[in-house]
């Protein structure tokens, strides 16, 4: 049987002020669908959450940004109603799979899916460098009950070590020397990315009073 946990379809619009200072640039927009499906056959259990976000400018505005190839001789940029907003994917998904061994042990699976996003910096979302990739990561974990209050646990994120980034920023790279040392007087545009945690491993023992 599947069992609805929650369905919005809705839309916002609220101000918003650039990232890093105050400009406030009018009117923005949010809308979306989110929802999620649980289910269960005996000792498997899921679930699943998804979400679609819509993010988008509603005003037009200029703003400086010299990072940003689209950039004119003075390095503004120029946004369009519609243009997404940066950092903001548009679709994500969770997937939950746990499997339980009675009340002793279970396992567990958790599937992450986020969609792309343009880079701050990138308001206008013409900068040659496209957006930041979307990535999939797969979390395990599982525990055991070794005695009455005590659990064994064991916990693995990012199990297959995937290379991603979360987010990204438009900026001046000023290492372009040999071997990468500092060129003050030849920076280069450059989208810079923040990388996501690579694989992590945790065991452990833990006591819940009664």
């Amino acid at each position: 049987m599947i069992h609805p946990g929650q369905f919005w379809v809705g839309t916002t619009l609220k101000k918003w002020s650039v990232f890093g200072w105050r400009q406030h640039v009018g009117n923005t927009q949010r809308q979306g669908i989110e929802f999620a499906l649980s289910s269960r056959w005996d000792a498997l259990s899921a679930t699943l959450h998804f979400s679609h976000i819509n993010a988008t400018f509603e005003s037009p505005f200029a703003i400086n940004q010299p990072s940003n190839s689209s950039a004119d001789a003075a390095g503004n940029i120029y946004v369009q109603p519609g243009n997404q907003i940066p950092g903001i994917p548009q679709n994500s998904i969770k997937l939950r799979l746990q499997y339980d061994f009675g009340t002793q042990a279970s396992l567990g699976m958790n599937i992450i899916y986020t969609s792309s996003v343009y880079a701050l910096g990138d308001q206008n979302n013409q900068d040659v460098n496209g957006q930041v990739p979307g990535y999939t990561v797969v979390n395990l974990d599982g525990r055991y009950s070794v005695a009455k209050g005590w659990e064994a646990f064991a916990r693995v994120t990012n199990a297959f070590n995937q290379k991603y980034a979360t987010t990204g920023v438009l900026g001046q790279n000023y290492f372009t020397g040999p071997g990468n040392s500092f060129n003050g007087n030849n920076p280069v545009n450059e989208q810079f990315r923040g990388p996501g945690a690579p694989r992590g491993m945790w065991i452990g023992l833990r006591y819940q009073w009664q």
